[in-house]
């Protein structure tokens, strides 16, 4: 065997034998947990009175925008742990997480927006959200949308809202924002 032939044969197996050394690989990581919820979309009730949405008989986009900025202080007051959970946000991170929430009731409210996040049982998975904790976010909305205060048109489209969000969590309080709306504005 030539000297030639030698060299290829050692570098062919000191290339080789790094290869064949490697620890076998790891496993592949479990998958994500299935999710619960249903894929977003509008509400089936979106559309129900006279040919128009939730969306467009509780004032639009900009109703829906102002009832969030309003309602996200009250909701911080009474569950002062999400402050902290905020803390470390940068300020594009709040806007963009004010955005998310705007953005997914104006979806599910048959609006024309566009909800690119995770469905709520993923986002929240984690955050160990108490019964306590999900009543005092109840009270932090009513108390955004009092219906003591409710006195324009479009404070009685915000009862509408308010009503619907009751309904879908299965609160029987739905019926009283249904009837406080129809008293504020009978058309």
């Amino acid at each position: 065997m030539s000297a030639k032939r030698v060299c290829a044969l050692i570098l062919f197996l000191a290339a080789a034998m790094p290869a064949a050394a490697q620890p076998p690989a790891a496993p592949p990581p479990p998958p994500n947990p299935p999710m619960t919820s249903p894929p977003m979309g509008p509400s089936p009730k979106a559309t129900v009175k006279d040919g128009k949405t939730l969306y467009q008989r509780i004032g639009g986009y900009d109703a829906i925008a102002k009832t969030v900025d309003a309602f996200l202080p009250n909701l911080i007051a009474a569950l002062p742990k999400l402050g902290t959970m905020a803390t470390g946000l940068a300020d594009a991170s709040k806007v963009r997480n004010r955005q998310m929430i705007v953005d997914q009731i104006c979806m599910l409210t048959g609006g024309p927006c566009i909800f690119v996040g995770r469905p709520n049982d993923v986002t929240h998975q984690g955050l160990q959200i108490t019964q306590e904790d999900w009543d005092k976010s109840q009270g932090a909305l009513a108390k955004t949308l009092d219906p003591g205060a409710a006195t324009t048109r479009l404070d009685a489209w915000r009862e509408l809202a308010v009503g619907w969000v009751f309904e879908r969590a299965g609160d029987a309080r739905a019926v009283e924002r249904y009837a406080h709306a129809v008293e504020l504005d009978p058309d």
